[in-house]
């Protein structure tokens, strides 16, 4: 560390401010995971006027309040784009920018804990003059340079990891396409298809207690990001295998769960008849859900959800679909596997590298 020095914040960037008056650039969003295209996270229809947005160009960092934490992004490419007039915007001087890039990612938590301010009057803020006078220590440009260039090849082995299961799953969603928009297939309704169907809250004929008074399953809920289901509490159970669909506003993601499992009161259940295989209808709900994205719609209730139409292939169709998924799962789990194994690795790196623990060699 001893050629390493303590500079405040402050010292490596400067607030501008520039308008997209003109609305010449693309609005892009802040978030956990950096500077990203705000289609990729939102679904819903954005505002046209954008002529407040603040300009951003390569090498600036902008600050903004996120829901659990400081959103912080830095462009590093060569590329100008728009933010919310929400954030704060600062030129990177004196600074490799990905090196703080990747500086400011590792510590975020800690400043966050620190400059995060959540009030009942102010709501939720960023105490930028604190932040600003905040003390990192950085080494000298040309040793930024190099531990970026270790974390880059990180990063970049992890990206042809999150390609490659991109490419599974769009070769999935193609096969599904085909088959689902073939007009030799019937119709039915979803209430032809299903054995039951019915919410959280409603308690089936098949839910019993064990004799502590305890359901025997833990409760599900669909969660975010397509990251499938999280558990939660105790509520119903239901012992056939089903999809689930989350109520709020549109049709959510659907999940299959191949085993016993407890729905939560805001979500609805379908346990599938021998007309439809558990995997094409998960996949079917999805693209009833993705129909529906944009448009104004009221919350689904089990009614709403009974009377929606949906593609019904022959049985021996659908499972030669559903083989076919169970076999890319497999082959994705183990991408997923080697992607979460350098995610680790890039963590330990940051650890070591962004701390002066361990030199590299100029």
């Amino acid at each position: 560390m001893s050629e390493w020095k303590k500079v405040k914040l402050k010292q490596l960037l400067e607030e501008y401010c520039e308008r997209n008056i003109e609305q010449k650039y693309k609005a892009v969003a802040v978030g956990k995971y950096g500077i990203r295209k705000r289609e990729d996270i939102y679904s819903k229809e954005l505002s046209k006027d954008i002529s407040k947005n603040k300009v951003i160009i390569k090498d600036t960092l902008t600050i903004g309040m996120g829901s659990n934490q400081i959103d912080i992004g830095i462009l590093t490419r060569d590329e100008k784009f728009c933010v919310s007039p929400a954030y704060t915007t600062y030129k990177i001087k004196n600074c490799n920018s990905k090196f703080l890039e990747y500086y400011l990612e590792y510590i975020n938590p800690k400043i966050s804990d620190l400059f995060m301010i959540i009030s009942a009057r102010q709501g939720k803020n960023v105490d930028k003059d604190g932040l600003m006078n905040y003390k990192i220590d950085i080494p000298k440009l040309k040793e930024q340079e190099k531990i970026v260039d270790i974390l880059i090849k990180n990063d970049n082995i992890i990206h042809k990891y999150e390609k490659l299961i991109e490419e599974k799953n769009k070769f999935i969603k193609s096969i599904f396409a085909n088959m689902y928009y073939n007009k030799n297939y019937s119709i039915s309704k979803i209430n032809d298809i299903a054995e039951k169907i019915f919410a959280g809250g409603d308690k089936p004929k098949d839910v019993s207690k064990e004799k502590n008074g305890e359901y025997k399953y833990p409760v599900f809920a669909n969660g975010y990001e397509n990251q499938g289901l999280q558990c939660y509490s105790k509520e119903f159970k239901v012992d056939q295998d089903a999809v689930t669909v989350s109520a709020r506003g549109t049709i959510g993601n659907a999940t299959v769960r191949k085993k016993k499992f407890t729905p939560i009161v805001r979500l609805i259940t379908i346990i599938p008849n021998e007309k439809i295989n558990i995997i094409y209808l998960k996949y079917a709900i999805e693209q009833i859900n993705l129909a529906s994205s944009g448009t104004s719609q009221s919350q689904l209730t089990v009614p709403s959800l009974k009377s929606e139409n949906i593609v019904v292939p022959p049985i021996r169709i659908q499972k030669q679909f559903a083989e076919i998924v169970e076999k890319v799962d497999k082959q994705k789990f183990l991408l997923e596997t080697q992607k979460e194994n350098y995610i680790n690795l890039k963590k330990a790196l940051m650890q070591q590298l962004l701390t002066g623990k361990v030199k590299v060699k100029i």
